[in-house]
């Protein structure tokens, strides 16, 4: 048996999706004072950046105002989008495997229901950040906003689905906490 069949399904997907969290180009230089909180308790195990503070959204916002304000080249700004769009594609595929498809009917209806909500979110994020690619070869900047309007709506999405799974985990420990 593999690990990817030992694994849980909210697991597979935190690892496929991980490393959309480590920028591979060492040349994008975003200051994460811009992107963090530090009156958040980062120890808390409900711990969340609030969405205007995402450095991954905040980057591709910058990208795409600098590409537009002429302040980057479209070289430049597809060597910011290019380490989103693979493992956003990893991590769909992923998903779609007969494992995961497995693991995910084994879990909770309320779980599944999240979960395909999240995949949905996800491939729509997905959508955006090909769009927002696509410049590279078309170079119509429609193709950028377009791009930016989806990955915003997708990110929006996925944070309040954070959201409830934060306050339902918190639920889930006060019951918890009562019944003891």
């Amino acid at each position: 048996m593999s690990s990817e069949e030992d694994a849980e399904p909210w697991d597979l997907l935190a690892d496929a999706l991980g490393s959309l969290n480590e920028l591979e180009d060492d040349d994008v230089e975003l200051n994460l004072q811009e992107s963090s909180n530090s009156s958040l308790d980062q120890d808390d195990p409900y711990f969340k950046v609030p969405l205007e503070q995402a450095s991954n959204l905040i980057l591709i916002r910058r990208a795409v105002a600098d590409l537009k304000s002429g302040a980057i080249t479209r070289e430049r700004y597809v060597a910011i989008i290019r380490p989103f769009v693979q493992p956003l594609q990893n991590g769909l595929q992923l998903m779609e495997t007969d494992v995961v498809k497995n693991k995910i009917s084994e879990i909770p209806e309320e779980q599944r229901v999240i979960f395909q909500w999240m995949h949905e979110r996800l491939a729509q994020l997905s959508e955006g950040m090909n769009l927002l690619f696509s410049y590279r070869d078309s170079g119509q900047m429609s193709d950028v906003d377009r791009g930016l309007q989806i990955v915003e709506e997708a990110m929006k999405a996925l944070d309040q689905i954070q959201d409830a799974a934060i306050e339902a985990g918190q639920e889930e420990d006060l019951r918890a906490e009562m019944a003891e």
